[in-house]
């Protein structure tokens, strides 16, 4: 559905909903109407102008604000003008679900992906720029416990040709594809000479203070393996893992293949993936 079409079913819904309504929340409908687009909807009688924009700038700002801390590569590289027309049509015609805030940014992604504007049809990096920027606020929040003192040298031994461990992440990690290489980016950076280039990522949360988030460029074939780790909502047994390489390579030789996990799971182990086993 187009971002038209959502605020026409948004209008056409409130309009329902408050059809049948007791007068203040009639009131209450057309408040928040109003608030959202003043221009669309009209002001609700007895309230001053003055009070309502104030309350709008508020509100409006609350919402907005924490768009643009997740957002700050795409809000520049955007520019001001298409940026704030974005973020108000927005405010006015997105159907927000969720009463957290930290689900705003998800939102405003999705709606940005909605739409058929020609001047975000003519930035093809800009979904992924905003998947990557949203990740960060993703890793920031998760609070999945950090496992301490994993002991790397014993499972450098488990990963031998003898043994077949119970692989499970023992801290956050995402395994990460995009057609752009939006980890380099930054906020004065010229995109519009970038070429598009595919490229694979961990994201791990850094044991540090302030949990930052830490980007290594990885192969396609760990970013498999990565991806196989975070999906298993159990303990991953070697065997399986490389049974599932297998079947996604069917004419490599089977031994090959044990010998590529084994060595790639070390490399991952050695740029900071916890694992247990």
């Amino acid at each position: 559905m187009s971002a038209q079409q959502t605020k026409h079913a948004n209008e056409q819904q409130t309009k329902h909903q408050s059809a049948h309504l007791p007068e203040f929340q009639r009131l209450q409908y057309a408040f928040t109407a109003h608030l959202r687009d003043p221009e669309a909807a009209a002001a609700p009688v007895g309230i001053k102008s003055e009070r309502l924009a104030t309350y709008r700038e508020l509100l409006f700002n609350n919402v907005i604000t924490f768009v643009d801390i997740t957002f700050p590569i795409a809000k520049a590289q955007l520019g001001e003008a298409l940026w704030s027309r974005l973020t108000n049509r927005f405010f006015a015609d997105f159907n927000c679900t969720s009463p957290f805030f930290y689900d705003i940014s998800l939102h405003f992604r999705e709606f940005t992906e909605s739409l058929d504007w020609p001047d975000l049809l003519a930035l093809p990096w800009l979904e992924s720029l905003m998947h990557y920027e949203w990740m960060e606020l993703v890793a920031d929040i998760d609070d999945r416990p950090m496992a301490l003192g994993v002991d790397t040298n014993a499972l450098d031994e488990a990963l031998s040709a003898d043994h077949d461990p119970q692989l499970q992440l023992a801290g956050p990690a995402w395994a990460l594809a995009y057609q752009w290489r939006v980890h380099e980016w930054r906020e004065d950076s010229d995109l519009s000479v970038v070429k598009q280039e595919s490229v694979c990522l961990m994201a791990l949360r850094a044991d540090d203070a302030a949990l930052s988030l830490q980007i290594h460029e990885i192969t396609p074939f760990a970013a498999f393996l990565l991806e196989a780790l975070t999906q298993a909502e159990a303990p991953l047994a070697l065997s399986e893992l490389i049974a599932r390489v297998c079947s996604a390579m069917p004419q490599a030789h089977p031994q090959e293949v044990a010998t590529m996990v084994r060595t790639v799971l070390r490399d991952l182990i050695a740029h900071g993936l916890r694992l247990r086993h």
